[in-house]
C-alpha cells in the first residue's frame, strides 16, 4: 500500500489570545517549499506566488481582511504560531497527534505519497529497505524524517528546504522526499538525471 500523508492549510493555536491584526489575516509559510504551494516568483523574487497564496487571499476576502504573508523556516512555523506571531499557517504540514495537542487543523486539502528521489545512474535503490547503510536527505520535522529514522541503519541529513537537497543529490547523496519535485525544478531541468520511486507502507 502506498503511504499517503494528509496535509492541511489552516492551523490555529488552541489558546490564541488574539489575532495578529484586526485588519489583516497574517499567514505564514516557508516559501522554499517550492511550487505549486508557496514559492518566490522567478520573475520577481520579492513576490510570493502559488496556490497556497490563492487560498490565503480567498480566506482573507471572506473574512473582510487583507492577507499578509510572513516567511518562516519550516521547523519554526508551529512555534511561531504558538507565539501568536501570525494568525494561521497555510503550508503543507502533516497532521500528527503531537501537533493536534497544540494547534487546530482544518480539513486536509491534499494528500501526498512518500517518494524516493535518487540518481538515475544509481542501481542500488529499488525501495525504502535499500536505504539501510546509505545516506538519505529529508526535510526537517516531517513524516519523511520520522519514517527514515524508523528504518534503522540509515545516515540521515535533515534540511530546512528543497534546494540544497537537490544539490547534494547531484553530488551523489540520496534524497527521500515526501513530495514530488515541483515544476520549478522539473521545468528548469534541475531534476534531469533523477528518478522517483514510491515507498510502500510497512
Amino acid at each position: 500500500m502506498v503511504k499517503a500523508i494528509a496535509y492541511l492549510f489552516l492551523l490555529l493555536p488552541l489558546a490564541a489570545p488574539h489575532l495578529a491584526s484586526a485588519q489583516e489575516l497574517v499567514w505564514a509559510a516557508d516559501a522554499e517549499g517550492g511550487a505549486p504551494y508557496s514559492f518566490r516568483d522567478p520573475r520577481n523574487p520579492s513576490r510570493i506566488i502559488g496556490f497556497e497564496v490563492d487560498l490565503a487571499d480567498a480566506l482573507a476576502e471572506r473574512m473582510g481582511r487583507k492577507a499578509r504573508f510572513v516567511q518562516n523556516q519550516w521547523d519554526g512555523l508551529v512555534p511561531g504560531l504558538e507565539r501568536a506571531e501570525y494568525d494561521v499557517v497555510i503550508n503543507g504540514l502533516e497532521i500528527t497527534p503531537e501537533r493536534a495537542e497544540k494547534i487546530h487543523f482544518s480539513n486536509p486539502y491534499f494528500y501526498s505519497t512518500l517518494t524516493l528521489t535518487i540518481r538515475a545512474d544509481d542501481a542500488r535503490i529499488h525501495g525504502a529497505d535499500d536505504l539501510r547503510g546509505l545516506t538519505a536527505g529529508v526535510l526537517r520535522v516531517t513524516f519523511a524524517e520520522r519514517y527514515v529514522q524508523s528504518l534503522g541503519n540509515v545516515t540521515i541529513r535533515s534540511y530546512d528546504g528543497q534546494v540544497q537537497q537537490f544539490i547534494d543529490l547531484a553530488l551523489g547523496r540520496l534524497v527521500l522526499r515526501d513530495r514530488a519535485p515541483g515544476p520549478e525544478f522539473r521545468n528548469s531541468g534541475s531534476t534531469n538525471g533523477f528518478r522517483h520511486r514510491y515507498s510502500e507502507e510497512r
